[in-house]
C-alpha cells in the first residue's frame, strides 16, 4: 500500500509545475495494460541514450511484462509528453549491454545494482552479469508525433 501512495505522490509531482525537484532523472511511464486495457502510470528513474530512455526495474515489479512486445506508451519526462515505443529485455546477452550503458550514463547507480566500478570507471563485467539475472532492461523509442512535431 505505501508503495502505490508513493507513486502516485511522484506521479503527482512529475506531472505539475513542481516536476524539477525530481525530474532529472525520474520520469513517469503511461500506457494501457496489454490485456486489460487500463490506464496505468508509472514513475521510474531513467538514464537517457541519444533520444531513447532506458529504464531498469525488478522481476517484481510487473508492467514491465506489458512491453514484452513493443508497445506504445508516453512519458513525461521533464515536464514534457512523448510518444514511445517500449520493448523490455529480460535475457542477459540483451540485459548486460543495456545495464552497462545505463551504469556509465548514471555512476551513481551502480551501488544500488550491485555493480563495483573499475578504476577508469567502467562497471566491472561479473557484477553486470550477475545484476542481469534480477534486472529487467526496458528501452523507450522516442516516436515521431503525427505531423511531423
Amino acid at each position: 500500500m505505501w508503495m502505490r501512495i508513493g507513486n502516485f505522490l511522484i506521479t503527482l509531482i512529475l506531472h505539475s509545475p513542481l516536476h524539477g525537484m525530481m525530474s532529472r532523472r525520474t520520469l513517469v511511464i503511461e500506457y494501457e495494460g496489454s490485456r486489460s486495457g487500463k490506464a496505468f502510470a508509472v514513475p521510474a528513474n531513467y538514464a537517457e541514450e541519444g533520444s531513447d530512455f532506458l529504464v531498469s526495474t525488478s522481476y517484481e515489479r510487473t508492467w514491465w511484462r506489458n512491453f514484452r512486445t513493443p508497445h506504445p506508451a508516453s512519458l513525461i519526462v521533464r515536464g514534457r509528453r512523448m510518444p514511445v515505443l517500449g520493448t523490455s529485455f529480460t535475457k542477459a546477452d540483451q540485459v548486460v549491454p543495456l545495464l552497462k550503458r545505463y551504469v556509465q550514463k548514471i555512476p551513481q547507480a551502480a551501488h544500488y545494482f550491485g555493480i563495483a566500478l573499475m578504476d577508469d570507471g567502467s562497471p566491472c563485467r561479473e557484477d553486470l552479469v550477475h545484476a542481469s539475472k534480477e534486472r529487467i532492461m526496458v528501452r523507450f523509442e522516442v516516436q515521431q508525433r503525427a505531423g511531423g512535431e
